[in-house]
């Protein structure tokens, strides 16, 4: 089913990234899977990413592309720049998302490829993994993201991801089939990860596989990093839903945002059901307050754990 040279593109997005970025790069080359294709593209570095990666690109045995030095856009925009550079210029079938920080385990692509090859090619795919998250020095702080988060990969229908993304983007593969169908990358989108797992949600395939394939380190430079969930925690919590503003409206205004690129683009693919709940959600602060309350009961819009639901009910 996938048997082209290079058949996977791995991109790999850099900014300032030098502390951490030669483990990385190290735990590429230790790939069992060696058939892959390394697209990198680095944002604007002002430390010595660059040339880290220069001097990788001239050691290294892997098939690798350094794209041009162009000014910095962002991580949502760096990763669209690489998608659509594979989709122009590789015959990939399938495409990885790699984050400068992290350490990936040397199976991870032989992994996920396994799991990708039961399905058709061209039914839109998505596979994503749980991680290990980790400190600044690799000690493990939890082997399951989705433990530490409270998150349940299997809650992957339209409505419950409008609400919240349980797709790490350093962990998932999807086939060209569905990177064509989510590109271009909006700018409304509130990661690129995120908006490609509503795709695959509505028009494809997600396959959560439920091992850890890779280190997720933490550290104060994170761009997206793990939030503890934990009893310990409850009290912070608590006091943002109800006094603060950060946790449910400035998130639920993302959101909406989000939403209406998603039915504004796929208004004519979308199945009739998803149409009405879209209209719905993202007519929401038209509604008064009870038909807003209403209107995510009926059509399930909610988050991952019971905390999360009670302050997105008790703020909305």
């Amino acid at each position: 089913m996938y048997k082209t040279p290079h058949n996977i593109a791995v991109l790999l997005s850099t900014y300032n990234g030098a502390s951490h970025l030669q483990e990385l790069l190290g735990s590429l080359e230790q790939q069992t899977y060696r058939t892959f294709h390394l697209i990198i593209r680095d944002d604007g570095s002002n430390d010595p990413t660059t040339s880290m990666l220069e001097t990788f690109v001239a050691q290294t045995s892997l098939h690798v592309t350094l794209l041009p030095h162009t000014p910095n856009c962002g991580v949502r925009q760096s990763f669209a720049t690489l998608l659509r550079y594979g989709l122009e210029y590789t015959q990939a079938d399938l495409f990885m998302f790699c984050d400068q920080d992290d350490v990936w385990n040397a199976t991870k692509i032989e992994r996920i490829l396994a799991a990708a090859k039961s399905t058709p090619q061209l039914t839109p795919l998505l596979v994503h993994t749980d991680l290990s998250v980790v400190d600044e020095r690799l000690q493990v702080i939890d082997v399951s993201f989705w433990h530490f988060e409270h998150i349940n990969p299997d809650q992957k229908s339209l409505n419950r991801l409008l609400m919240h993304n349980t797709v790490t983007g350093c962990t998932m593969m999807i086939n060209r089939t569905l990177a064509e169908l989510a590109m271009p990358i909006p700018d409304e989108c509130i990661m690129h990860d995120w908006w490609i797992a509503l795709v695959a949600s509505a028009f494809g395939t997600i396959v959560p596989l439920k091992e850890s394939t890779m280190f997720y380190r933490q550290h104060g430079l994170n761009d997206t990093g793990a939030k503890h969930y934990k009893l310990g925690s409850m009290p912070k919590k608590i006091y943002k839903i109800f006094i603060t503003d950060e946790l449910y409206i400035k998130h639920l205004n993302h959101n909406l945002k989000q939403a209406v690129a998603f039915l504004e683009r796929y208004r004519d693919r979308l199945e009739p059901q998803h149409i009405a709940m879209l209209q719905a959600f993202t007519t929401l602060k038209s509604q008064s307050w009870l038909e807003r309350r209403a209107t995510l009961i009926r059509y399930r819009l909610f988050k991952n754990g019971l905390v999360r639901n009670l302050g997105l009910l008790a703020r909305i």
